[in-house]
């Protein structure tokens, strides 16, 4: 009887030694609880909204016409270099940093075309383009934070003599800029605004700012 209860103990003991280790080195994930809406991590929960993110964070998607899409954190500071990105809002944005931080869920590169919110002057329909639109019409704006960006490129100047070749009635389209426009040399475009004697030439950014209607310098100092 006394032998039999010491094999038993020995049997104890090879197993503690054997089967242990094994156990101790096995990783048993039981389940994933996810952040409470308020504290969660906004680079990790998923999405169908912005109102569905903390409120430092935004609903990004990989296209506009996305369902779902990840919450992810909004910038706070974004540089001033010139990639201008269209929104899934219609605006075109600077950079794609400015557009994140705005919240706008996707974008695709370059300026917006057919998709965006136009802006400016409102011509008479009946009137051909370039002339005298008569009794000016409502000034249409931009959404609250966009600037109306009335450029005109090279061979859109008014078929019309004018002192300074420029069409009165000018619709532009939106964009979002930096808060201050680039000090540095950022680009080759230049531009002056109509209806200025003697202007000086400006960059992109400053011609949109002004919200004035600008044409393509031709040459600067």
């Amino acid at each position: 009887m006394k032998r039999a209860g010491i094999a038993r103990a020995a049997l104890a003991v090879i197993a503690a030694v054997v089967f242990a280790p094994a156990c101790a080195d096995e990783e048993i994930l039981l389940a994933h609880v996810p952040p409470q809406r308020g504290g969660q991590d906004p680079g990790a929960s998923r999405c169908t909204d912005t109102k569905d993110c903390s409120r430092s964070g935004y609903c990004e998607k990989a296209a506009c016409d996305d369902v779902g899409g990840t919450c992810e954190p909004r910038p706070v500071v974004c540089d001033e270099q010139p990639r201008p990105v269209c929104g899934c809002d219609g605006i075109t944005y600077w950079n794609d940093c400015l557009r994140r931080a705005a919240g706008v869920p996707a974008a695709s590169q370059g300026e917006c075309g057919k998709s965006a919110i136009a802006c400016g002057m409102k011509r008479d329909p009946n009137r051909p383009p370039g002339t005298d639109p008569g009794s000016p019409g409502p000034l249409v704006e931009c959404p609250a934070g966009a600037i109306c960006a009335r450029l005109l490129p090279f061979g859109t100047e008014s078929p019309t003599p004018s002192p300074d070749d420029c069409p009165v009635d000018v619709l532009g389209t939106c964009w979002s800029l930096p808060a201050v426009c680039p000090t540095a040399d950022l680009g080759v475009d230049r531009w002056t605004a109509c209806g200025v004697a003697n202007a000086r030439c400006v960059t992109t950014c400053e011609a949109i700012m002004s919200g004035e209607v600008h044409k393509r310098a031709k040459a600067c100092p």
